[in-house]
């Protein structure tokens, strides 16, 4: 955890003193006591795949890079994951009292956001902004989801997420008719 908050810090070979070693480790206590664990919600859709289309869950987005992330995919999982607004509290509350933790602590969230989302996901995710997934489509993911009343997750006019420490992605979903026999996994 440590060696990517420093990534998103922009350490890049750079040696970390001691004090921002231990901000790091106090604003990650810190935001796991206030936050808890992550809330997340996740739906299973048939999809329809063309060179330059992905249909799912009444959905129609137009985008190269999705289709192909999920050339060959029948399903897709679609998942929505927040930290709350308790994160962006602690985010906006040290950006008063010291602009450098208020630093550390977006960065520290925005790792462990990412974090639970590859745990529930793995690393298959693609989310709205990667490529040509125009950000457009987050009001989109989280109509499906009902993520605004399951997980009190929304979106602004600008498509950005409310809270803030939020991702919104797209999987494929692989089952075990397709793997043999391994288990239906996201």
């Amino acid at each position: 955890m440590i060696k990517t908050v420093l990534a998103y810090l922009g350490y890049k070979g750079a040696e970390p003193d001691e004090r921002t070693l231990r901000e790091i480790t106090e604003i990650h206590r810190e935001l796991k006591n206030v936050c808890g664990k992550p809330k997340s919600v996740m739906g299973i859709f048939e999809c329809d795949v063309s060179e330059n289309n992905v249909r799912f869950g009444g959905i129609n987005i137009g985008s190269k890079s999705l289709a192909q992330h999920l050339k060959s995919a029948k399903k897709v999982g679609v998942t929505a994951v927040t930290l709350g607004v308790e994160a962006d509290r602690v985010i906006y509350r040290h950006s008063i009292e010291d602009i450098s933790k208020s630093v550390i602590a977006d960065a520290v969230a925005s790792v462990m956001v990412n974090e639970y989302c590859a745990e529930i996901c793995g690393e298959l995710r693609f989310s709205p902004g990667y490529g040509d997934f125009d950000l457009m489509h987050q009001v989109d993911i989280l109509r499906i989801l009902d993520a605004n009343k399951r997980i009190g997750l929304s979106c602004s006019d600008g498509f950005m997420l409310i809270p803030g420490k939020s991702v919104t992605a797209v999987i494929p979903y692989i089952s075990s008719e397709h793997k043999g026999e391994q288990n239906d996994t996201i």
